[in-house]
């Protein structure tokens, strides 16, 4: 089996970054989404991205924030860091707003898509399909049919423009070797919440190491 490729999301201090680092996480994802419990200011964001070395892949998060806003994020960002960056979209603006976005970015995947649509996009970099979503397909018994329906396209589209499909997945997930049999998965990303800290904003760093030793361990058999 190929190594699974992890994104871990709502980083908000140092110690975790240095913990998922060693644990072999290289790809690190900042909520800049004001209701969300993972919000992060932008100077601590630009603070804490003095961990990375420059190899990281960095995502952004946002949810129908104005463009300017995130431009200023993006742009005081380069200014320092060389890391790759990529916006991440749980959104449903208008296919315009994201044809005028120069940046990269993937976006949470919605049953009224058409993905073609974001394949002419310049800097559209893949899909992210949400386990609430794949479960309900999978209860409706939904889920072949519209596997068989996005791949279509899809792979031809991957294939010349490396584009990625990313599974959101949750802590304590039961379902994800049912979706590994509908899809080619080349991204797992699991979020901080309350399964992995001891309070408020306080990462539980053993929970952490222990969920991510077992799963490589699982995956690796």
């Amino acid at each position: 089996m190929e190594k699974v490729t992890y994104q871990l999301n709502g980083i908000y201090d140092e110690r975790t970054i240095k913990a998922a680092k060693e644990l072999g996480v290289n790809r690190f994802g900042f909520d800049f989404r004001p209701r969300s419990l993972n919000f992060i200011q932008q100077h601590l964001f630009l603070d804490l991205s003095k961990s990375f070395l420059g190899s990281e892949k960095i995502i952004l998060e946002f949810e129908n924030e104005k463009d300017f806003i995130i431009k200023k994020i993006v742009d005081d960002f380069k200014v320092s860091f060389e890391n790759e960056i990529v916006l991440s979209f749980n959104c449903d603006q208008d296919i315009e707003y994201y044809r005028s976005l120069e940046c990269p970015f993937m976006i949470v995947f919605r049953p009224w898509f058409k993905a073609v649509d974001f394949y002419k996009i310049k800097n559209f970099r893949g899909f992210i399909f949400d386990e609430v979503f794949l479960r309900e397909l999978y209860s409706a018994n939904k889920i072949e049919t519209f596997s068989a329906n996005f791949h279509g396209h899809w792979y031809e589209a991957q294939r010349k423009n490396n584009y990625e499909l990313i599974f959101h997945t949750s802590w304590d997930s039961d379902f994800e070797e049912s979706i590994l049999l509908y899809f080619d998965i080349d991204v797992h990303v699991v979020r901080i919440d309350t399964q992995v800290e001891t309070c408020f904003r306080n990462v539980n760093l053993s929970i952490l190491k222990n969920w991510f030793q077992l799963t490589n361990s699982t995956n690796s058999l």
